[in-house]
């Protein structure tokens, strides 16, 4: 069901779906992910980012309202650092090895930005993870700035 109002949220303009969803989270998931933010400290939420042309036509970025949500709730800020150079074939219908192939060199860390991560724990944030492959290149970026990476996703689906 999660995976409906994801999609309803991303192609239906509704922003506040990713809310509502996150708001029927149940309690002890929540204390899970109380404990895990507890675990790795982090200092900063990075949202996945959508090519600015996908913003212009969905109208937000869903990694980013979820990234939002987070920062309401743990009072760790949300901080845009990275950058999609393109827009390229959704990966949805692909396999494992194709999104590798396709995510390489897409994203970008905006070197004015750089000091807003170097020395930090960041925790990328995404709506859904299907193979871990744009949170693994988006870590790649990262990673040779920040203190550490982890990510974090709303949902998790099956291919």
């Amino acid at each position: 069901m999660g995976g409906r109002v994801v999609k309803y949220a991303k192609y239906k303009r509704q922003p506040e779906a990713v809310v509502d969803l996150f708001s029927c989270v149940p309690h002890d998931m929540r204390m899970s992910l109380y404990d895990y933010f507890v675990h790795i400290k982090p200092n900063i939420f990075v949202p996945i980012p959508l090519h600015k042309s996908v913003v212009g036509i969905r109208g937000f970025n869903q990694s980013s309202v979820f990234a939002h949500i987070l920062t309401q709730a743990f009072a760790i800020p949300t901080v845009s650092l990275v950058e999609k150079l393109s827009e390229r074939e959704p990966q949805s219908k692909m396999s494992s090895n194709m999104r590798r192939k396709n995510v390489r060199g897409l994203y970008h860390i905006n070197e004015h930005v750089v000091p807003s991560v170097e020395g930090k724990t960041v925790c990328i944030v995404d709506d859904v993870v299907t193979t871990g492959t744009t949170l693994e290149e988006v870590s790649r970026v990262l990673r040779p700035y920040a203190k550490a990476v982890y990510g974090i996703t709303l949902l998790r689906s099956f291919e």
